[in-house]
């Protein structure tokens, strides 16, 4: 099992697509610099491939990030890893492929933090259950960081839906495999949205730490026979007596998507398990450094 736990004195802080701040979401740029912000752990987006491979991507088209209107699942290994998904970002990036599952874990399996690997299950008729801005406090609205693009996919988790017809449900042995090496299901939990594809999962790893996703206020554990480790819940809808309710259960509570120093002090102080951030750095910096040390401009809003 993972530690998806508060340390003693903070949270864990993850990184949100890596680094996301400062490179390319869910890259391995952005990776090398969340691990070297000092980040507990890395939070990813995985999608199947059109040959059975998983890519760290979020979006199910890539457009916002390369210009090129496809989808994503249609790309194969090859052509994942010669699309160039950094130069979006920033000329100092451009030519940084789009990532494998097993880019990642081979990076990481000598460091010894938490993935957090994210199952992306996208139906093109799901609606916002609310506005982008109701799901983070002092959220930057400039165009690096998508807040739409992270809610278009998670109406509040208890979709259920045809698993044998998903991309994702055929790719479950790569996933398998990949993570069935070595340590590497000690040092992740799986988490989605999708209750189907939890189950799936579940069912290919009887052994792996699941959690579950959710953009709605806690009310009951949806799928007790899952036993998930942690459940993530957009931080808005997090309350002292919600997190104590999630204790009680002997579950963590991990809040997403925190960049705001005050608000990740106020979880903290709630005790919070995980704090999820697109500048991991920073709020590592607010949670640890003295009082006076902390007198620098909060992440920029644009």
């Amino acid at each position: 099992m993972p530690a998806v736990r508060r340390l003693p004195e903070r949270p864990l802080i993850l990184g949100h697509r890596g680094d996301s701040a400062h490179g390319p979401e869910n890259t391995l740029a952005a990776v090398r610099l969340a691990i070297a912000a000092g980040a507990d752990g890395i939070e990813v987006d995985l999608q199947p491939l059109a040959d059975g491979a998983i890519a760290l991507c979020h979006d199910l088209n890539l457009r916002r990030l390369t210009g090129r209107d496809q989808p994503t699942g249609s790309l194969t290994a090859a052509a994942a890893r010669s699309t160039d998904v950094g130069l979006w970002f920033g000329e100092q990036f451009r030519g940084e492929p789009m990532a494998l599952l097993e880019d990642l874990l081979g990076l990481t399996d000598s460091w010894p933090g938490l993935l957090n690997l994210e199952l992306k299950r996208h139906d093109p008729g799901q609606n916002l259950l609310k506005a982008p801005q109701d799901y983070a406090i002092n959220a930057p609205p400039g165009p690096k960081f998508s807040y739409l693009s992270e809610l278009e996919d998670c109406p509040g988790a208890e979709r259920e839906s045809d698993p044998g017809e998903d991309p994702f449900i055929r790719s479950l042995p790569t996933l398998a495999t990949l993570l069935d090496q070595g340590d590497r299901l000690r040092r992740c939990c799986l988490t989605s949205f999708d209750l189907d594809l939890l189950r799936a999962v579940r069912s290919q790893l009887p052994q792996a730490a699941l959690g579950w996703l959710t953009a709605a206020p806690f009310t009951a554990d949806p799928a007790p026979e899952l036993n998930f480790c942690c459940y993530a819940i957009a931080q808005n809808h997090l309350t002292p007596a919600a997190i104590a309710e999630i204790h009680r259960r002997d579950r963590a509570v991990w809040a997403w998507t925190v960049d705001d120093r005050d608000r990740a002090a106020q979880l903290n102080r709630w005790g919070v398990d995980a704090l999820i951030s697109n500048d991991p750095g920073a709020i590592l910096t607010a949670l640890t450094a003295p009082e006076s040390a902390r007198d620098r401009p909060k992440f920029p809003k644009t």
